[in-house]
């Protein structure tokens, strides 16, 4: 029997991808995969009735879906992605938008601090982008401008990745970082996912283990705060040791069945160039001896539909 497989997390440049939704979906296309969900960061933009048709066209199955950014009462930082949303959810969008004009207004005032640093940033090509701004894109406007490159060699030995300028400039500790101007709380952001007739996921949960926290813990947390599951087939890479890879698919599927949860597999795609980042899992994990099957996209639809009985 031919083998079925999928991509349930994958960003486009609405918001810290590089490939258009067309470009994915061509890509997804190219290398066999039946579905896949584009999840950009606190966006639906990528979406619309045109992209459904290629995808159709296409016969790829595009299941909507969106990755919100958040943070507890102790600054811990999450990701919950929301599947089989309803794009049309007024509570989606309200807060989408919300969001939105928050990163607008944290991006400037990141871009204040960098040129107090004496960094070069063109202001007009960063606030165009068609999405939400992240740090990515702030990264890729310091690197693109050619005035910071005699700087960026000397500090950095060669033009940094974004991620490497990321972690020296733009994350909490480092010279230019900005506290998120709305804290979006998981509770709130499974809430909203949930009023959308979503399914809400704990995105890269291994993330947050390599960061220190107790697995139990973590995953009860969320359990209290009403997750309907883990995205348990992820695999990330420690930056700091050397690109290690860290990955916890076993467990989080064994925690996921024991307390009846669902389990879902991504693998973050955001571009196919190692020098942006780093190494990475490629869409649909091409480049990983683990795959996404169907089967987990037809668990999720079930969950979703008992969850409309209750």
């Amino acid at each position: 029997m031919l083998k079925r497989f999928i991509d349930l997390h994958t960003h486009t440049i609405y918001s810290d991808g590089t490939f258009t939704p067309e470009q994915l979906l061509n890509k997804a296309k190219a290398y066999g995969l039946v579905a896949i969900s584009i999840t950009d960061h606190d966006t639906v933009k990528a979406y619309s009735p045109q992209l459904f048709n290629l995808a159709d066209k296409l016969e790829i199955e595009l299941v909507p879906g969106v990755e919100f950014s958040t943070r507890d009462e102790d600054s811990n930082k999450y990701h919950i992605l929301g599947l089989l949303i309803d794009l049309n959810s007024a509570d989606l969008n309200n807060l989408t938008n919300l969001l939105n004009e928050d990163r607008i207004k944290e991006a400037s005032l990141v871009c204040d601090l960098l040129n107090s640093y004496g960094w070069e940033i063109d202001r007009e090509m960063l606030f165009n982008e068609p999405g939400t701004i992240t740090k990515a894109h702030i990264s890729r406007a310091v690197l693109g401008c050619e005035k910071n490159r005699t700087r960026l060699i000397k500090e950095f030995g060669k033009v940094p990745t974004e991620g490497s300028f990321c972690e020296a400039w733009l994350i909490k500790g480092k010279p230019a970082y900005v506290s998120g101007q709305r804290h979006l709380h998981p509770k709130q952001a499974i809430e909203t996912i949930k009023n959308a007739k979503g399914l809400a996921i704990l995105a890269h949960p291994s993330f947050n283990i390599m960061a220190g926290e107790d697995f139990n813990s973590l995953c009860n947390k969320f359990i209290n705060w009403g997750i309907d599951g883990f995205e348990a087939i992820n695999v990330q890479y420690d930056r700091s040791n050397g690109d290690v890879e860290v990955q916890h698919i076993d467990e989080f599927t064994k925690f996921a069945r024991e307390k009846g949860l669902v389990i879902s597999g991504g693998s973050d795609f955001h571009h196919d160039d190692e020098s942006l980042m780093g190494k990475f899992i490629d869409l649909g994990f091409r480049n990983y001896s683990r795959k996404v099957p169907y089967s987990v996209l037809e668990e999720l639809k079930l969950a979703q539909r008992r969850s409309k009985t209750f």
